[in-house]
């Protein structure tokens, strides 16, 4: 075989990895209110309020104009640690997202485990869920049915 055609090989090769590439990086057209409606209809949301961008800073340290959709509820009393985000990354920075996560649940467990064990083993079962452009974290009894609506609705 010459050179000339096992550089065509490998050029049709590349090309090849590239498409595929980029063909498993859809993003989803659906809206970040419709994903965050359908996952938090999902879990026991009695006591949550949907939070304000303030909030969403405090919490996560994320700005919410950075995405394209940031969806947040969270209860005010202290002892309930149940809690979902949504948040659709559009130009925004998904590894930066997935950090601030981390370090939110690692804060909050570290607070609860030692005076509230019950509420520290509900937050070390938390999820995170990334899909088509998509960031999800919930921590709720009923995670698993969030994850599904949240996998349905995007």
């Amino acid at each position: 075989m010459n050179s000339y055609r096992i550089k065509e090989i490998v050029c049709i090769v590349l090309l090849l990895v590239f498409i595929f590439v980029l063909a498993g990086r859809k993003t989803s057209s659906a809206d970040a209110e419709t994903v965050f409606k359908k996952a938090s209809e999902a879990m026991d949301a009695e006591g949550l309020l949907q939070a304000d961008n303030q909030k969403i800073v405090e919490n996560f340290g994320i700005l919410p104009k950075d995405y394209a959709g940031v969806y947040y509820m969270a209860s005010d009393d202290v002892m309930d640690v149940r809690e979902l985000l949504v948040v659709k990354v559009g130009d925004g920075d998904e590894d930066a997202l997935l950090s601030a996560v981390r370090t939110h649940i690692e804060n909050k467990i570290n607070l609860f485990e030692g005076y509230a064990p019950e509420q520290a083993a509900l937050l070390k079962k938390y999820r995170t869920k990334t899909k088509q452009g998509f960031v999800l974290f919930v921590v709720s009894e009923d995670t698993a049915d969030v994850v599904k609506a949240f996998n349905r609705a995007v």
